[in-house]
């Protein structure tokens, strides 16, 4: 096996996919690289650190079935649906050329930003289209985020809900940004295409690279991860 390698997603479960970040990170400490793509549906997933009562309109998200999740990673609240692409580059601190190369394959001009986004610069607009966090413990390390491929931006703005108002409580706060998605700029593009490009600037940077299932992994291992960032102590942080 060389010494990266690339996983897909088959799920669109949030703490099942979040289980095999964090246990795929757990495999390649010291080892490998891989990149990992997948995909949730109808989820927020919050910041490690923030409180979800100030982050997400729950009656919202209960009466239209949107699951909640939150991250090991820090960072702000974000909306998946199967319009998003998250990405996940394990055993790595930092891949962010990695994005910004894809996204100039595919013929996007963007940029990055101070806040961990990356952006869709061109002669009509500048907005927000991933976001980035970033996670390390010990020799265990991965880099995560989003991409806007064609998300339901109704949907997003009507159950995340920060407020920069707020100066009580302890929680780290999302900051609203413009978003957009890659649809806007261009109609054809697919969740397929941004796949292949991401896999191709990995492999541009890496070399060839390993296809890996989620077999290969340690599934009682995944399995514990996956209760426990499903659970309600976790998830609520109470």
């Amino acid at each position: 096996m060389s010494g990266t390698l690339i996983l897909q997603g088959n799920s669109f479960d949030p703490y099942y996919n979040l289980a095999v970040e964090e246990t795929l990170a757990g495999y390649c400490a010291g080892k490998y690289k891989a990149l990992y793509l997948w995909q949730n549906d109808n989820t927020v997933v919050i910041g490690k650190n923030q409180d979800i009562h100030d982050e997400v309109d729950l009656e919202y998200a209960g009466t239209h079935d949107i699951r909640l999740a939150r991250r090991v990673s820090g960072g702000g609240a974000v909306y998946h649906d199967k319009g998003n692409l998250n990405f996940t580059f394990a055993g790595s601190q930092n891949e962010t050329d990695v994005i910004v190369r894809a996204m100039t394959i595919l013929g996007f001009n963007v940029q990055t930003t101070g806040r961990n986004d990356i952006e869709i610069v061109s002669d009509r607009i500048s907005a927000k289209f991933s976001g980035n966090a970033y996670y390390k413990s010990g020799c265990t390390c991965f880099h995560h985020g989003t991409i806007l491929i064609d998300t339901d931006f109704d949907v997003m703005s009507k159950v995340l809900t920060p407020d920069k108002d707020k100066l009580e409580g302890h929680g780290v706060k999302s900051v609203k940004s413009r978003v957009v998605n890659l649809c806007e700029v261009m109609p054809t593009i697919t969740v397929d295409d941004v796949k292949s490009a991401i896999i191709k600037a990995f492999e541009e940077k890496f070399g060839k690279s390993d296809a890996i299932s989620i077999t290969d992994l340690d599934a009682s291992e995944a399995e514990k991860v996956r209760v426990r960032l499903a659970s309600r102590e976790w998830i609520y942080g109470c």
